[in-house]
């Protein structure tokens, strides 16, 4: 055997171990988590400065270095790659997973996602539950927020080549007791205490269940989902419109109960089978995944704020509150032009190999399908407003704009997350947060008190802030070729 079939002992590749908190394993199957032209350098280079040099090319900086492997620069970086990797003549066998164009399934996708609201609402009513204000907004910043965090912890096992199935009881676990324990602090803080078991029981219920489909999602099993989740969407219509059958409030509350029982069995096949075993984090792992629970809490929050507004104005005319509905409508377009941007550009990666060509294929792509999302929003918006007026009731202009800028929001935000910056994308949520309690804040300091209109305004600014935040970063993320990796 010569020194070429030796991993690490060529050319002056480190034959060192490599450590176990490290970035950089070594081993083939993270190879993806570079792009192609520095994984090839990598296993050929004859020194360090070769690995630079090509990282250089391809668009990874020392900021880069620094924010995504915690490294101190560039140069650094490839010292460690260089130490690590093992020496081969051959192309990586591991080439960059091939990502599928958006299609119209995305539209179900997204239709599904925002029916959630639909079935819970349909089973809270048919139980004869009466909750406080706040109980759905917290269930819904809750199960947003648990279930990111989940996701987010299984895709970082699976990236390091190990099994995520530690990752499902655990975090089930999480989302029941964490959502338990906000609802006793909303009842605690909020009152009343005579709504203690219904409150704090949805909380948790809805954290657990937006849970449990994370879970599924993450192991691509939508079929099984959709399937469970129809009949309830069904059932709750019947029951809300109350035609052509007339359907008992008890019989779908039960029948939505069952569903999501369904839904958390399924979520547990795939757990481990020592139940006890818990999910080996690295502390980068924890990091990404407190990003996407503080991420998700600020969207959830973001949602219930527009709810809420919706549901004061709706006071003046029953159609008001569909102000609040138009980023619940295109769902499904955001999901379709979010995979046709990612397609399209990797395309154009795959197209140019990193050069500078990329930057403009790519922010061009990001264009294109940001302008598709943008012109469903409007589509949608002005159909609301034209139904609303027509009815001759009042239309809350700024409410209509804040939940467009919403959706916008989002939009940037889960490109700029897709691309491995969730970190941008939760400081600029908690630039927004921020924004939208300074605001408040004033707004009671110079009126003595802040009305729903005052809340409405400060929530379109807030939205803005959050905006903008994203709209400063966006277009150096999505030139970078590093992104796509």
């Amino acid at each position: 055997m010569t020194t070429l079939d030796t991993p690490g002992v060529a050319a002056g590749h480190g034959a060192a171990p490599c450590d176990a908190t490290s970035e950089f394993t070594g081993r083939p199957d993270q190879w993806s988590a570079l792009p192609p032209a520095v994984a090839e350098v990598c296993a050929t280079a004859v020194d360090p400065l070769e690995i630079a040099a090509t990282m250089e090319v391809c668009g990874v900086s020392d900021r880069e270095a620094r924010d995504r492997f915690h490294q101190p620069d560039l140069f650094v970086m490839a010292r460690e790659l260089f130490r690590t990797t093992p020496f081969r003549l051959a192309r990586p066998t591991h080439p960059r997973r091939q990502l599928r164009p958006g299609a119209s399934v995305d539209l179900g996708r997204g239709a599904l996602f925002a029916l959630h609201s639909l079935i819970f609402a349909a089973a809270i009513r048919g139980s004869g539950l009466q909750l406080p204000w706040w109980a759905c907004p917290l269930a819904l910043t809750c199960g947003w927020a648990f279930s990111q965090g989940v996701a987010s912890t299984m895709y970082s096992l699976r990236n390091r080549g190990a099994t995520s199935d530690a990752a499902v009881l655990w975090g089930l676990v999480v989302a029941l007791v964490g959502g338990a324990g906000v609802g006793l602090l909303g009842v605690e803080w909020l009152g009343p205490r005579s709504a203690m078991f219904g409150s704090v029981g949805v909380v948790a219920a809805f954290s657990v269940y937006v849970t449990a489909f994370a879970i599924l999602l993450v192991h691509e099993e939508l079929a099984a989902v959709t399937a469970t989740l129809i009949p309830c969407v069904l059932l709750a219509l019947l029951y809300f419109n109350g035609w052509p059958v007339v359907v008992p409030g008890k019989v779908v509350t039960g029948i939505v109960g069952a569903a999501l029982l369904l839904v958390l069995v399924a979520s547990l096949r795939h757990a481990a089978r020592q139940w006890w075993r818990r999910p080996r984090l690295l502390a980068g792992d924890r990091r990404l995944a407190l990003r996407h629970v503080i991420t998700g809490i600020c969207s959830g929050l973001a949602i219930s704020v527009t709810a809420v507004l919706a549901g004061d104005e709706s006071r003046s005319g029953s159609l008001v509150v569909l102000s609040a509905y138009p980023i619940v409508i295109t769902l499904g377009v955001l999901e379709w032009q979010l995979r046709s941007y990612r397609f399209r550009a990797n395309q154009a990666l795959d197209r140019t190999g990193g050069s500078a060509l990329f930057a403009g294929a790519a922010f061009g792509a990001f264009l294109r399908a940001l302008g598709w999302y943008v012109t469903s929003l409007a589509c949608v918006s002005g159909v609301i407003a034209g139904v609303v007026l027509s009815h001759g009731q009042h239309l809350p202009v700024t409410l209509l704009v804040t939940d467009d800028l919403l959706g916008v929001v989002f939009f940037v935000g889960l490109v700029v997350a897709s691309c491995s910056r969730v970190d941008l994308v939760m400081r600029s949520w908690l630039a927004g947060v921020v924004t939208f309690a300074v605001g408040l804040l004033a707004a009671h300091i110079l009126e003595g008190t802040v009305g729903f209109g005052g809340a409405e305004i400060v929530a379109a600014v807030a939205t803005s802030v959050v905006l903008i935040c994203l709209a400063l970063v966006a277009r150096r993320v999505v030139d970078a070729p590093f992104s796509y990796a």
